[in-house]
């Protein structure tokens, strides 16, 4: 019984299968700083040098609660799902419910004027998206989630 051409078989390495995403995601950054580095480069270099960008020095009106808040966030969020993914592997309810939380804390960081309304579509946005994203993943894609 022939298998068909060697070309067209596939075969999948499992304890080294979880990279294939991060190496693509990897690349395309690269890429795109390339692109970035190329296009804008010349014209920063040149503003640099004559004195009209200060390198390290945040712009006037820099949000420094928004800013570090979401860098902390984001490490929160990626710690607490390898956290809780040691109660429930394999499921994906540590992603369903930390990226719910992340959401809202996130979406909680950014609103001006919060009103009654608003914080019922924040609500409704942190539950509502990352369980139709989990559903997918886990449903449609058969993908295991942290």
């Amino acid at each position: 019984m022939s298998r068909g051409p060697e070309f067209l078989r596939l075969s999948i390495e499992f304890d080294r299968s979880h990279l294939f995403f991060p190496y693509i995601v990897t690349g395309i950054l690269l890429a795109l700083l390339v692109l970035i580095a190329a296009l804008r480069g010349p014209a920063f270099i040149a503003r640099l040098r004559a004195g009209g960008v200060g390198m390290l020095l945040p712009a006037p009106g820099f949000d420094h609660v928004r800013f570090f808040g979401s860098l902390g966030l984001i490490v929160v969020y990626f710690v607490a799902m390898d956290f809780f993914s040691d109660f429930a592997p394999n499921t994906g309810l540590s992603f369903l419910f930390t990226s719910i939380v992340f959401m809202a804390a996130l979406s909680l960081l950014y609103v001006h004027g919060p009103t009654r309304r608003k914080l019922t579509l924040i609500a409704a946005c942190s539950v509502g998206l990352p369980l139709v994203a989990w559903y997918a993943f886990t449903t449609f894609f058969n993908l295991t989630l942290p």
